[in-house]
């Protein structure tokens, strides 16, 4: 981590809040994708208006949306066991839901979103890992946060792009890199 900080603009691109990416140990200094890409940070570590105004424009009509869903999810979940479901908000902005399964075993997510109602996949897209289920809106990717990222900070696309990722989630933006590296046994991989 310190040599690609001190040879490369470190960009992270996560899953990870606004609040719970700066819990994180590392100097990030040239901005930085959170929220699944909801939300883009500058590289002073405010959000970037610009891109937080697209958000709002193709998110405006699922904010009711989002909250009904979580009522929904509960309804759904009874059968199958305890779940936590929350709204993750950034900045006034509803941008994806979340269950998590209370208890770690057995996991039921598989078979809990075989009852979701079929027309949630023409606003949503789904992203499963383990006990957590994140119901995301289209809009709402890592790809095109990342996009809208490297189209502002290089323009020309001269510079060279490294990505590292381990989830399914990361495949979309890992594919806007030259180059992209994986752990094994990870999600990805």
């Amino acid at each position: 981590v310190d040599w690609l900080l001190k040879n490369g603009d470190v960009i992270p691109v996560t899953a990870r809040s606004i609040e719970a990416l700066s819990r994180v140990q590392i100097d990030f200094k040239h901005g930085a994708v959170c929220d699944h890409g909801g939300a883009v940070l500058q590289a002073n570590g405010e959000l970037d208006l610009e891109f937080h105004a697209i958000q709002q424009s193709n998110l405006a009509p699922l904010q009711d949306r989002m909250t009904q869903l979580l009522s929904e999810l509960n309804q759904i979940a009874q059968s199958f066991g305890s779940v936590r479901t929350w709204v993750v908000t950034e900045n006034d902005l509803n941008l994806y839901i979340v269950l998590k399964q209370n208890d770690p075993e057995p996991l039921f997510l598989n078979e809990l979103v075989k009852h979701l109602p079929q027309n949630i996949y023409d606003d949503f897209y789904l992203h499963m890992n383990g006990n957590n289920l994140a119901i995301i809106p289209h809009s709402v990717s890592k790809k095109n946060a990342t996009e809208f990222l490297l189209q502002k900070i290089d323009p020309e696309q001269q510079r060279f792009c490294i990505g590292f990722g381990d989830s399914l989630s990361d495949f979309g933006f890992l594919g806007l890199c030259d180059w992209f590296g994986m752990p094994k046994n990870s999600q990805l991989h």
